[in-house]
């Protein structure tokens, strides 16, 4: 009888409290909002905006969440690598509402740090950048969820505030943001930047006149003397760790096999038309 009287009021209670709170995806209301508000507008959205949009998410908001509370080091220590030339793609200087917050700006330096390969305080910052990345997924799964919204909304209930369906390249950028958040590199760079500890610096002595190394086969296939040259300015701890990365990559190789069939009408009759078929086969090391 307890049960009943005292434990599920509680239950349903709690219930309905998370469920005005949180989306489906186990994210704030307002975070939703506030992608919905940015990504319908009809203006170009780039990877460098994209991402601010992102470190706009509510999550990380101290009056919502405590996920990221507010550090007494940080006005000293972001303001440091906002003038650092570390961070070459950031931008703060900005005037709209939420972007401009010192949450959300924090938050974006994290990102950027991230991407940039920067070393951050490991008492403060360190464990703030640790926390975005892991919500970071989960995030760049709404803001696809919020295009999609945003596309259905334009294409049968078009408004004065929705009007623009988004492009396909606005899509592939998000996906893109999730291969960098991985990846730790942006989109743009040398996929050798996906090893740990190797710099933006260290890539010219990867395309000099002896040599020209764009891709991380290349680097393996080295010999172990001429790779170990080739990034002396890691030590040679770091350097296991580079080449113990290196083995986990899995090797694909494609093959793929493409057929026309004719496409038959009404009394089976084989017509002019044709429809292809691509039959693709996978194989990662070996299997």
């Amino acid at each position: 009888m307890l049960v009943f009287i005292i434990i599920l009021p509680i239950a349903v209670g709690t219930w309905w409290y998370r469920s005005i709170k949180y989306t489906t995806a186990n994210l704030l209301i307002q975070t939703s909002q506030v992608f919905f508000h940015y990504l319908s507008k009809p203006r170009q959205l780039t990877i460098k905006r994209l991402l601010m949009v992102m470190a706009a998410a509510f999550e990380f908001n101290p009056q919502y969440s405590k996920l990221l509370p507010p550090r007494p080091s940080d006005d000293e220590e972001l303001t440091e690598l906002i003038h650092s030339r570390d961070l070459p793609h950031l931008t703060v200087k900005v005037k709209e509402p939420v972007l401009r917050e010192p949450w959300a700006v924090k938050t974006s330096i994290l990102i950027h740090a991230h991407l940039g390969k920067v070393g951050l305080p490991p008492a403060t910052l360190r464990p703030d950048q640790k926390t975005v990345l892991k919500v970071c997924p989960r995030l760049i799964n709404e803001m696809i969820n919020i295009l999609n919204q945003v596309w259905i909304y334009a294409r049968y209930r078009p408004s004065p505030q929705v009007s623009t369906p988004p492009s396909q390249d606005v899509y592939e950028s998000v996906m893109r943001m999730s291969q960098m958040v991985v990846q730790q590199t942006w989109d743009r760079e040398s996929v050798v930047l996906q090893l740990p500890h190797i710099q933006t610096d260290m890539l010219r002595h990867f395309r000099t006149r002896r040599r020209n190394i764009t891709t991380v086969e290349e680097f393996v296939a080295m010999k172990n003397a001429d790779r170990r040259s080739l990034v002396r300015a890691i030590s040679d701890e770091d350097y296991l760790d580079v080449m113990a990365v290196c083995s986990s990559f899995p090797h694909v190789t494609i093959s793929t096999e493409t057929q026309g069939i004719p496409i038959r009408a009404h009394h089976h009759k084989p017509t002019q038309s044709l429809y292809f078929t691509t039959d693709l086969s996978l194989c990662s090391n070996g299997r």
